[in-house]
């Protein structure tokens, strides 16, 4: 739980701070181009997050205007039963990280 936050507190940062070097950059992007049922396609969504772009959030309302395009509530998540979920992992893709291999404790 405290990992989590502290994840989400440093991804709120670099936001910010890329949200600053665009500002200084002047950059603009496309409007979002629907994917299914949603009004925001997996790689928008996917560049948004991997370029911590804050000035594209911006320009699709914020963190409460991206949770409308997704179709979820800020305060309490999705609600949906299986077949939206199975709708969601087919748009958007599974959330998980692969699989770190281990570390041997002992090497002979």
């Amino acid at each position: 739980m405290i990992r989590a936050h502290g994840q989400l507190i440093r991804a709120a940062l670099l936001f910010k701070l890329a949200g600053q070097r665009a500002l200084v950059l002047g950059t603009t992007v496309a409007p979002p181009s629907p994917n299914g049922d949603y009004e925001i396609g997996l790689e928008q969504h996917s560049s948004m997050n991997r370029d911590h772009n804050v000035t594209v959030l911006q320009q699709y309302g914020g963190v409460k205007g991206l949770a409308e395009m997704i179709k979820t509530y800020v305060e309490t998540g999705i609600y949906g039963d299986e077949n939206e979920s199975s709708r969601r992992k087919n748009a958007f893709g599974s959330n998980t990280y692969p699989v770190k291999k281990g570390r041997i404790f002992l090497v002979f």
